[in-house]
């Protein structure tokens, strides 16, 4: 599961955590965790809204579209469920605000880091292209090996990846 959260977004594994960590708080008494953080009833829903969305697909985009999505409710009422538990609270403030975060629509959507969109699978290799991907995805894959299962290392010379590969 980890490995999954990681190559979604950097944010996710963090969400998770948050959204365990309240479990575990309320011992699955959400109304009670509720009262706790003086939250209305709607603000709970939109909590568990989002947090069925995150597990049902394992992490803050969607597993099909490959598109962000934020919760419904307000930020404050997400911040007094994190402020219930120490441990909570830190995974809440580890997220950076990119569970609410949506004003760059780039980031909005998984894909090619220099179209303007957001992907882990390149964490080491910043600058790299969709052309340098493909050149080193075609290679790999004339070796029998998929570049999914591959990973990037930091390069910080010319930038051509497939020499490096090669």
């Amino acid at each position: 599961m980890r490995i999954t959260l990681r190559q979604t977004s950097p944010e996710s594994e963090s969400i998770y955590d948050f959204i365990i960590e309240l479990y575990k708080t309320s011992n699955g008494d959400w109304k009670s965790l509720q009262k706790q953080a003086g939250i209305s009833d709607e603000e709970l829903k939109y909590f568990l809204e989002y947090a069925a969305m995150f597990l049902g697909n394992s992490g803050n985009y969607k597993s099909f579209g490959d598109s962000k999505f934020v919760p419904r409710g307000d930020e404050k009422s997400f911040k007094a469920l994190a402020a219930l538990s120490p441990k909570a609270n830190e995974f809440y403030k580890a997220t950076n605000g990119a569970i609410f975060s949506s004003n760059n629509s780039g980031l909005m959507h998984l894909g090619y880091p220099d179209e303007g969109h957001l992907s882990t699978y390149y964490p080491d290799s910043k600058g790299i292209t969709k052309v340098e991907i493909g050149a080193v995805s075609d290679f790999l894959e004339k070796k029998g090996l998929l570049v999914v299962r591959s990973k990037f290392p930091p390069w910080s010379g010319p930038s051509n990846y497939l020499t490096l590969y090669q």
